[in-house]
């Protein structure tokens, strides 16, 4: 496969960017607790930082942030705290004790700040 290089410094430093790492670091993990919770769901994200310790951050309030309808406020969150993955607790009729995990990927890290 040809390698591409750029024609100006601009554009090989975007090729760069877009270039896989070799050694990537550990991803954090942020704990974001949704509108209503339950005990349960709370205490099995807790037992989910306890593993992640050193590389786990929760946000004490709870937002009112639905991931699956606007992820601009999930993304402005990760960013700030610099996390490469979060865990979403929430608590309804329909879902009760429901935990989303989600990884963001380095690219999609690099291409939001």
């Amino acid at each position: 496969m040809p390698v591409k290089k750029g024609k100006s410094a601009r554009v090989a430093r975007a090729i760069k960017a877009k270039e896989p790492e070799l050694v990537e670091g550990p991803k954090r993990l942020l704990l974001v607790r949704g509108p209503s919770t339950s005990e349960t769901a709370v205490s099995a994200a807790k037992d989910l930082m306890l593993l992640k310790k050193p590389d786990a951050k929760a946000l004490t309030r709870k937002n009112d942030i639905r991931p699956f309808e606007d992820v601009s406020s999930l993304e402005f969150l990760c960013d700030k705290n610099e996390c490469g993955a979060f865990l979403y607790v929430s608590h309804n009729k329909k879902r009760p004790n429901n935990l989303v995990l989600v990884s963001r990927l380095a690219r999609w890290r690099r291409r939001c700040r």
